[in-house]
């Protein structure tokens, strides 16, 4: 069994994406159902069941364990990885961003040029959802840093302000915000 295996298996269950775990790792969605059929095989285990009509992927109860070991042994090998490049004295590896599309395409480009600038030894992984994702993959370990817009405070969270940014309304002369020099977040809803 190889490391990558693992970590497809993984991108399978976090995206629910036969394609997406494929592209995450340069394979095909072939190779991708042939390592998932290999992992049974070698398991005599049904890890993944597929939901009849709909494109969604169930874990099996074997599949939930199996996962959640898979996470482990890929935390350690990146913590090996980390440790052994530790020993040169740079600073390297990868940090897992997930974001939403609006602040990574737009904000976020320049943020990552500096910090590669500063590190050239790092890599960043940056992976693009919806808030409630984003919000989600960090609370899971699925990635070490969030960048959305207008965070709301939850438990097992640390909000960070990174920039503020000065939003305007644009509405037609007789809507009721028109004459209106400040209008709060919660009005709008």
């Amino acid at each position: 069994m190889h490391i990558e295996t693992l970590k497809i298996f993984c991108d399978l269950v976090e995206t629910q994406s036969f394609s997406l775990a494929a592209e995450r790792n340069f394979v095909t969605q072939s190779a991708v159902s042939q390592q998932v059929r290999g992992l049974e095989e070698k398991f005599k285990r049904r890890l993944l069941e597929r939901v009849r009509g709909r494109r969604e992927i169930k874990l099996t109860n074997a599949g939930d364990v199996f996962y959640a070991e898979c996470k482990n042994v890929l935390l350690c090998y990146d913590q090996l990885n980390e440790n052994m490049r530790g020993l040169s004295g740079t600073i390297s590896g990868t940090v897992r961003v997930a974001t939403v599309y609006s602040v990574g395409l737009h904000e976020l480009p320049s943020k990552v040029r500096e910090f590669m600038t500063k590190f050239p030894n790092a890599k960043i992984d940056m992976e693009y959802s919806r808030t409630t994702r984003v919000v989600r993959d960090v609370l899971n370990g699925t990635v070490e840093l969030g960048v959305v817009a207008f965070p709301e405070p939850r438990r097992g969270l640390t909000i960070v302000l990174m920039a503020s940014d000065r939003l305007v309304l644009i509405c037609p002369p007789e809507h009721e915000f028109a004459e209106r020099t400040q209008i709060k977040i919660q009005e709008l809803k």
